[in-house]
């Protein structure tokens, strides 16, 4: 255990480094970031380990990018601004603890929930996307998480196919689900009502045609 907390704290030397030399944090406050992040380290590897551990964990990390770009913005004009390691190795490093959390905890509901809202805010669509597939194969029962995904790909990636892929897919695992049933007719008439309005703004259907449509 001891080998692994040194190897982790390790990947953070060249950050630290650079949070350093850009003067974003003095000698003191790195020596204070490296003992807090060993004392986390040692936590979540232990036998006795807790979801909340790891939040605590990510909650620490988040405060401390957000002070980094705090003073980041304040000093700007008088430091080096040049993209390096700093820039985006918190964030990375937040995604790694969730990664440890999930895989130690995989059918802890609030992990998943805090991870995924991480991931939409500062990942990738590839990081989502992996983060939703993993969750959906760990637990395919969870209704919510069926219907986030969903939700997702049709709201945010304006992706009606792929929505409706996870809605089917959804109900082969919870067929009895009325919950899902209903919010997959919701979504087969909300996808219908935009397609019409779409076709009616390209001058494509006339309002006569569009409510013989409807019926």
């Amino acid at each position: 255990m001891a080998e692994k907390v040194r190897f982790f704290l390790e990947q953070t030397v060249p950050e630290l480094q650079d949070l350093e030399r850009k003067h974003l944090f003095d000698k003191k406050e790195i020596t204070m970031i490296m003992r807090k992040r060993t004392d986390f380290e040692h936590r979540i590897t232990s036998r006795g380990v807790k979801p909340y551990d790891f939040l605590k964990y990510v909650k620490f990390e988040k405060n401390l990018e957000k002070l980094r770009k705090k003073r980041f913005n304040r000093l700007k004009t008088f430091i080096d601004t040049k993209a390096s390691i700093s820039d985006w190795s918190i964030n990375r490093r937040i995604l790694f603890i969730f990664k440890r959390s999930i895989n130690r905890f995989p059918n802890e509901n609030q992990l998943w929930s805090e991870y995924i809202k991480f991931c939409k805010k500062n990942g990738s669509v590839k990081v989502i996307y992996k983060a939703y597939t993993n969750l959906l194969q760990l637990q395919p029962r969870n209704i919510n998480a069926w219907l986030s995904a969903a939700k997702f790909e049709f709201e945010y990636n304006a992706n009606a196919k792929g929505a409706r892929n996870l809605l089917q897919r959804s109900l082969r695992f919870n067929s009895e689900s009325l919950d899902l049933w209903l919010n997959y007719a919701k979504f087969e008439l909300n996808y219908i009502s935009k397609l019409l309005s779409r076709r009616k703004i390209l001058n494509l259907i006339t309002e006569k045609q569009q409510l013989e449509q409807l019926q």
